[in-house]
């Protein structure tokens, strides 16, 4: 049985204007834990039980979810996050931000072998 998670305000860089972003997603985990006692006794190897080492719950009955929280949050974060749907991003002649205001570099003059890549913006 799955059980789902919400995640608010986990920090990251937005991919377009560099600056940081709170990020809300949520995951659903659906994982099986089983007792250390009862894996000891049903498997032959200490291999296999280094193996299954990241779930299994301990003799106190303790249960680290750390690090399947931190593999579930990785799958699903975004590899290009962004800070806002309609982030304008950077400059791309003085790598000001043009959220915070509007780039007045505008008027200067582009090196001729680029003057082509213009017509796609």
């Amino acid at each position: 049985m799955g059980e789902c998670y919400s995640a608010d305000g986990v920090l990251d860089i937005c991919s377009r204007c560099l600056d940081r972003c709170n990020l809300t997603f949520e995951i659903e985990i659906e994982e099986e834990f089983l007792p250390q006692a009862i894996l000891i006794h049903s498997l032959s190897s200490k291999d296999e039980i280094y193996d299954q080492d990241s779930s299994l719950i301990d003799q106190y009955n303790i249960l680290d979810l750390s690090d399947t929280i931190r593999q579930y949050v990785g799958i699903n974060t975004s590899m290009s996050p962004l800070c806002m749907t309609n982030c304008l991003g950077l400059c791309f002649l003085c790598g000001g931000n043009l959220n915070v205001n509007r780039c007045v570099c505008e008027g200067l003059s582009i090196d001729p072998r680029w003057k082509k890549l213009q017509d796609f913006v």
